[in-house]
C-alpha cells in the first residue's frame, strides 16, 4: 500500500454541514435542515463573496408574490409566539429540507417549505425568482438527465419542464406508502427528509430519512434526535419501485461510483452493482471503516480508525471488496480527527475533493484544504 504525505493549505470558519462545487468552480456551503445562511465562496482563496438569508429571501417572496406584508409578519410572530419551548422551536425549524441544485443552465433551484426558488448567483451578489409555490411542503428537488424538474413534496413526486424561464406541468405521481418509514411521518415531532439520485437505464435512487425528536428519559435531558432510512430503487418511466432496502437504525447514506453503489450505516456497508443493483459485498461495521466519502467516480475516502489512526485512507472496489490503494498522512490530522467519531446525515465532518484536487476537510465548522506534497 502506498503512503503519501499532505500539507495544510488554508484554513478557515464556515457554519454548514453540506457543499456543492459549482460549474464556475465557486464553493455553496449550507446546512441541509436549519434555514440559516447559504454561504458562496471563492473556490481559489475561499473569499466569501456573498450570502444569503434564506429566511429573509423567502419573507422577501411571500411580501412580493403573496402581499400584505403585515399580515404575513403577523402570522410569523404568531407562529414564533405559539412554540412550546426551545426544543420545539428548534425542531419546527428544522421541520423542513433546503434541497439545493444547479441546474445545466447554471442557475440555482431551492426547494424550501412550499417555495420553489430559482438563484441566479453573479460575482459578489445574486437576484431571485419564484419558480413556483406549491400545496405542499418540498423534501426534494433535481434535475433529471432528460431535463426535467422533479419535485418531490410531502404527498407527490411533481414533473416540470422549464421552458421560457416558466416551470411548465408535465406529470405527477401520487407517494408510494411504502417510500414512507411510518404511516405517522407528518406527525408533530416526526420529519421525513428524501435525498434522490439519478442512475444509470433510467433509475433513481431515493435515500428516505425518517429523524424523530424524543424525550431523552432523563428529567434535564431534553431531547434527543433518533434516525432511521431505508434506500429505495425507483423506474424513471413510471415511478415505481424496483426494490428496497430494510430499515436502518441510525440512518444510512450513499455513494454513488461509477460502478458501484455504498450504502453505509450504522452496522456496516453494503455494495451494489449499480447495472443490476444486485448487493455484491456486506462489510460489517466491526472491520473498523472509518466513515466513507466519494473521493472521485471510482474511489472512496475516510478518516482511519485502527492501525492507521489519524490518516485519510483512499480506498477503490476491486472483485467485488473494498481495497485500500493508498494513505495520506498530515502532522494536523491529529487535531482534526477524535479518537472515536461515527459521522452520519447532517453530522459534523466531511471530506470533500475539489477540482484541483485539494481534500477539504470540514470539521466542527471548521475547513482545513490539504494538498499532496509531490514527490
Amino acid at each position: 500500500m502506498i503512503k503519501k504525505e499532505a500539507q495544510i493549505t488554508l484554513q478557515a470558519k464556515i457554519e454548514a454541514d453540506t457543499v456543492i462545487q459549482l460549474k464556475d468552480g465557486r464553493l455553496l456551503f449550507y446546512y441541509f435542515r436549519e434555514a440559516y445562511d447559504i454561504y458562496v465562496y471563492n473556490e481559489k482563496t475561499f473569499e466569501k463573496l456573498f450570502e444569503i438569508n434564506l429566511d429573509n429571501l423567502k419573507y422577501e417572496i411571500i411580501n412580493k408574490f403573496e402581499g400584505n406584508k403585515e399580515k404575513n409578519n403577523n402570522q410569523l410572530k404568531n407562529n414564533i409566539e405559539g412554540e412550546e419551548d426551545d426544543y420545539t422551536l428548534l425542531f419546527n425549524a428544522r421541520r423542513n429540507k433546503n434541497s439545493i441544485k444547479e441546474l445545466d443552465n447554471g442557475l440555482v433551484l431551492i426547494g424550501r417549505d412550499k417555495y420553489l426558488i430559482e438563484l441566479n448567483l453573479h460575482k459578489k451578489n445574486y437576484d431571485y425568482n419564484l419558480a413556483k409555490l406549491l400545496d405542499d411542503d418540498i423534501l426534494e428537488i433535481n434535475q433529471l438527465s432528460d431535463k426535467r424538474i422533479m419535485v418531490c413534496t410531502t404527498k407527490k413526486i411533481i414533473l416540470f419542464e422549464r421552458k421560457n424561464e416558466e416551470y411548465i406541468f408535465k406529470e405527477e405521481y401520487q407517494h408510494s406508502c411504502f417510500w414512507k418509514l411510518s404511516e405517522e411521518v407528518f406527525s408533530s415531532n416526526i420529519n421525513l427528509y428524501f435525498f434522490s439520485y439519478e442512475l444509470p437505464n433510467n433509475r433513481l435512487l431515493l435515500n428516505s430519512l425518517l429523524i424523530q425528536n424524543r424525550h431523552s428519559g432523563c428529567l434535564f435531558g431534553g431531547m434527543i434526535e433518533y434516525s432511521k432510512s431505508k434506500i429505495i430503487f425507483i423506474d424513471l418511466k413510471n415511478f415505481k419501485i424496483i426494490l428496497s432496502t430494510e430499515g436502518f437504525n441510525g440512518g444510512a447514506e450513499n455513494i454513488i461510483l461509477e460502478n458501484e453503489i455504498v450504502i453505509q450505516s450504522f452496522e456496516g456497508l453494503t455494495i451494489y452493482d449499480i447495472n443490476s443493483l444486485e448487493p455484491i459485498k456486506v462489510i460489517n461495521c466491526k472491520k473498523g471503516l472509518g466513515y466513507l466519502y466519494k473521493f472521485d467516480k471510482n474511489h472512496l475516502i475516510a478518516s482511519s480508525v485502527r492501525d492507521e489512526k489519524n490518516n485519510l485512507v483512499i480506498y477503490k472496489i476491486e472483485n467485488k471488496d473494498l481495497v485500500k490503494q493508498y494513505v495520506i498522512r498530515a502532522n494536523l490530522f491529529k487535531r482534526i480527527f477524535p479518537q472515536k467519531k461515527k459521522r452520519m446525515i447532517g453530522g459534523c465532518e466531511f471530506i470533500f475533493l475539489l477540482r484541483d484536487k485539494r481534500i477539504m476537510i470540514s470539521y466542527y465548522e471548521k475547513i482545513y484544504l490539504f494538498e499532496m506534497i509531490k514527490e
